[in-house]
């Protein structure tokens, strides 16, 4: 019975950050639009630091939206995995995921051992493209 009252607040939890998101992703292309709009209009007076400035908005903007994007993907995945009875598996070892992990991050699809594995693995080949 306690398995099914978690997977109930994980499912509640994981909408309501979808919600979060998705209203996030909302205001920042309705932002992008405006500002956009805002350029044309007004294109002929602006100076180098307004355009600057405007610039480094725009690709803050940019790389918000992306974030928000690639987590609604995490999100929609874990809602699948709770369908699909998954959940709280993760992909690398298929061991359970520690429950204290899941309910800081519940979209996490690796126990925390396999996701630094991942993330170092992610560095360092990073840093070999970057030599």
């Amino acid at each position: 019975m306690g398995d099914i009252i978690e997977l109930a607040k994980m499912r509640e939890m994981l909408h309501g950050q979808r919600a979060t998101l998705l209203a996030e992703a909302a205001a920042l292309a309705g932002r992008e639009q405006a500002d956009d709009t805002a350029l044309k209009l007004d294109g002929s007076g602006t100076d180098t630091a307004e355009v600057a400035t405007e610039m480094f908005e725009q690709e803050l903007a940019a790389g918000l939206e992306r974030s928000v994007r690639a987590q609604l993907v995490d999100i929609n995945d874990a809602i699948a995995r709770l369908e699909t009875g998954e959940f709280g598996i993760c992909e690398d070892c298929k061991k359970p995921i520690d429950p204290e992990r899941l309910a800081a991050l519940p979209r996490a699809r690796r126990c925390l051992a396999c996701q630094q594995r991942t993330e170092s693995a992610t560095r360092f080949h990073r840093l070999r493209r970057a030599a």
